[in-house]
Parts: structure tokens; C-alpha cells; sequence
């Protein structure tokens, strides 16, 4: 029986994953103005032909430290000092309008909504400041072009409002408008150009679009102002992978890694760069301690089966694609990758079933329908080998040459 091989692995997907999901940005800590910010998440190793590959859930945010978000108290201070005696419901309003951790967004968006209406009292809180705080809410709804609209306003009140333009930009990135969110990060960092944030989140934008080199030029300055932020390093280590760097790719992982030695993102993404180096022994290791750090992470099991599949054992292979597929039941590269390994192993029927599936799941899925053409032709069952290769070079008019350069 001829050998079936996993593909070799793709670069990181895009950045991470946002709530939302847009593109991929991993919501793992809140920025001094109590939105998210974006963090680069955990590789995952999927075959070259895929595309749109599947993503890891959002985790959940962490709650903001109460020296971080200035825009939960000073708008009341100022508020106070212009007039003393405002009445409680509308102090009451005030915080609530700014609260995104004890209310809800409805809440919140009520809040701001008495607050907007009633002319005196906007002037009298701050217009501006106002259409932020309802910007929190729109985000925490998930309405990102309201918070965009929100926060457009904002700025024709304060067109110089450096944390407004700064916001906006995320939003838009959050809405998947890549080229908008790197204009508004761009105007922040001129009014702002110690703005470590907006470094940081050009940055993974650039990451999301594939301009690799702009991503590390930001966030090299991002380090520079903050070197004891071990996320920015895992960050720039993306890019580094991403540009086939891998030393330099290693090095900012293993940075991350002793800031912060439970960054589980930093063991994953560097075990997929020893894998690509071929040092499978130190991928399986870091591998296995992203999933100590986070039993639950569908990637981290897909990407150690793949790095046992390499080392040709097969067993541990499957099992842990069994565990990938029981925590993503949907994920189609754990089919796919299952079928490989099944393949590798002889038992071409279970091969078959499994590429079927990942197809079902993803019926674009070139790989898929080149592999189970491999089986089926190995089953000697002819004509459906010819159909499923005529539909991966229909999908992937490249297939048959990047196999054919894998074996050589």
C-alpha cells in the first residue's frame, strides 16, 4: 500500500479570534479603556489546501484591574465638579453608562440612552464621552457598526480624541473592515505615539492581512514601550512563523513563555514551530503542556496528532484526534486528519468514512477528496477514485503538483 501522509502544516491562521469571531482574534485581556483587545491565538495545523480553516472558540474576557479603565470614574468626577449637585438617578445613570461589568448591555445601553436624550444632562456629563460609553454597549451586543456610528459621533463632537479614534479602529476590526481599522490605529499612534494598544493591535492587523513585516515593525515598538508584556511577544512570534522565521519565531515564543509560563497560545504555537523545524520530540513536549495548561483545546490535540503522525506513531496519533473530534464534534480537519492516520495504518475503509465526514462538514475540501481518491483507488474501487480526484482538481487545480512535491 502506497504511503498517505498528512500535508505539511499551513502557516497560523488568521491572527486570533475576537468575540464575534471575526477573523480570528483570541479575546484573552481588556485594554485601559475596557474593551477587548486582540491576542494573538494558538496555531493550528491544518493541511496547505484549506482555506478557511476552523478556529478555536473565544474565550471568555478577563474583568478589568480597577488602575486600568479611566473611563469608569473620571467621567463622574468631571461631571461632579461641573455641577455638584446632580441629582442621584442621573450619577446612577452615569455609572451604569460606563459599567461593563455589573450590568448588562441592555443596561448599560438604557443608561447612556437617559443620559443622550435629555440635552442638559449630555452637556452637562459630556457628549462625547457619552457616545463612548454607549459604544461599550453596542460591543458588548455584538453590534459593531452601531459602536462605530456611535463613536463617529464622538469624534465630529472631539475630533481629536485620541481613545475614540483608537476604539473605532477596533470595532472596525471587529467588523472585519481591515483597511478602516488600520486608518483609525494609524491616526491614534500620530495624536498618541506612545499608544502601546494601538501598536499592538496594528500590529495583529497587519498580522490578519498578511503583511508580516508591518506586523513586526509594530510590534517591536510595542516591546520597546512595554517589554514585561509577554503577549506582545507571542504576537510578533506569529508573524515570525508566519514569515518562515523559525528561530527568531522560537525565541519570541520561549520569551512569552518565561513572562508568563501558563501562556498556553505560546506552548502551542511553539511546538508547531519545532514541528516545522522537525524537532518533533520538543513539539510533542510543548504540545503536551499547552494541553495540561488547557485540557479542553480541540487545536492542541489536533496539532500533537500531527506531530505523532510524523514520528509515525499512529496509535497516539488517533487518540488524540479521537479527543479532537469529542470536543469539536464539527471540526472537519479532525475527520480529515483521522482519515490520514487510518490510512497510514491500513485500515482504508475507516479512512473512507472519516474523509466523507470532513467533506460533509466542509464540501470544499480538496484534501479530502484527494485522499479518499487515494483510498478508494488502494480498494481498488476505481471509478469513484477517478470521481473524488476529479473533484479535488476541480476545487485545487494545484493538488496533484504540491502532492507530487511533497514526495520528492
Amino acid at each position: 500500500m502506497a504511503k498517505v501522509r498528512f500535508p505539511p502544516i499551513a502557516d497560523i491562521a488568521d491572527a486570533a479570534t475576537l468575540s464575534g469571531r471575526p477573523g480570528g482574534i483570541q479575546v484573552t485581556r481588556v485594554s485601559r479603556l475596557g474593551l477587548p483587545l486582540l491576542a494573538v491565538g494558538a496555531a493550528v495545523l491544518m493541511p496547505q489546501a484549506v482555506t478557511a480553516q476552523e478556529k478555536e472558540n473565544p474565550s471568555t474576557t478577563e474583568k478589568i484591574p480597577n488602575d486600568t479603565s479611566p473611563v469608569s470614574t473620571a467621567p463622574l468626577q468631571q461631571w461632579e465638579l461641573q455641577d455638584p449637585q446632580l441629582s442621584l438617578q442621573v450619577r446612577g445613570d452615569a455609572n451604569h453608562c460606563f459599567d461593563i461589568h455589573n450590568v448588562s448591555p441592555q443596561e448599560e445601553l438604557a443608561a447612556c440612552n437617559k443620559l443622550l436624550v435629555n440635552r442638559d444632562w449630555a452637556n452637562a456629563t459630556g457628549l462625547a464621552a457619552l457616545y463612548v460609553g454607549r459604544s461599550f454597549a453596542y460591543d458588548r451586543m455584538g453590534d459593531h457598526q452601531r459602536a462605530i456610528d456611535d463613536l463617529t459621533e464622538a469624534l465630529n463632537e472631539k475630533p481629536d480624541y485620541q481613545s475614540a479614534t483608537y476604539l473605532r479602529g477596533l470595532q472596525y476590526y471587529r467588523a472585519g473592515d481591515s483597511q478602516s481599522a488600520i486608518r483609525d490605529y494609524s491616526e491614534a499612534i500620530r495624536l498618541k505615539p506612545d499608544d502601546f494598544y494601538a501598536l499592538r493591535d496594528r500590529g495583529l492587523t497587519y498580522l490578519k492581512i498578511g503583511d508580516n513585516r508591518k506586523a513586526v515593525a509594530d510590534f517591536d515598538e510595542a516591546i520597546r514601550l512595554k517589554p514585561s508584556e509577554s503577549k506582545t511577544f507571542n504576537d510578533r512570534g506569529v508573524a515570525y512563523l508566519r514569515s518562515g522565521d523559525l528561530q527568531h519565531a522560537i525565541a519570541d515564543f520561549s520569551r512569552c513563555i518565561r513572562l508568563d509560563p501558563r501562556d498556553m497560545n505560546a506552548f502551542e504555537n511553539r511546538g508547531k514551530a519545532y514541528y516545522k523545524r522537525g524537532d518533533l520530540p520538543d513539539a510533542i513536549a510543548d504540545l503536551s503542556e499547552a494541553i495540561r495548561l488547557k485540557p479542553d483545546s480541540s487545536s492542541a490535540f489536533l496539532n500533537r496528532a500531527a506531530a505523532y503522525n510524523r514520528a509515525a506513531d499512529l496509535p497516539r496519533a488517533i487518540a488524540d484526534l479521537n479527543e479532537a473530534i469529542r470536543l469539536r464534534p464539527g471540526s472537519a480537519d479532525a475527520y480529515y486528519g483521522r482519515g490520514i492516520a487510518y490510512g497510514r495504518s491500513g485500515d482504508l475503509r475507516r479512512a473512507v468514512i472519516d474523509f466523507t465526514e470532513a467533506i460533509r462538514l466542509k464540501p470544499n475540501y480538496a484534501m479530502a477528496y484527494y485522499y479518499r481518491g487515494n483510498a478508494y483507488g488502494k480498494l481498488g474501487e476505481s471509478l469513484r477514485a477517478l470521481a473524488d480526484h476529479e473533484s479535488a482538481l476541480r476545487l485545487d487545480p494545484d493538488i496533484a503538483k504540491a502532492e507530487n512535491e511533497q514526495s520528492h
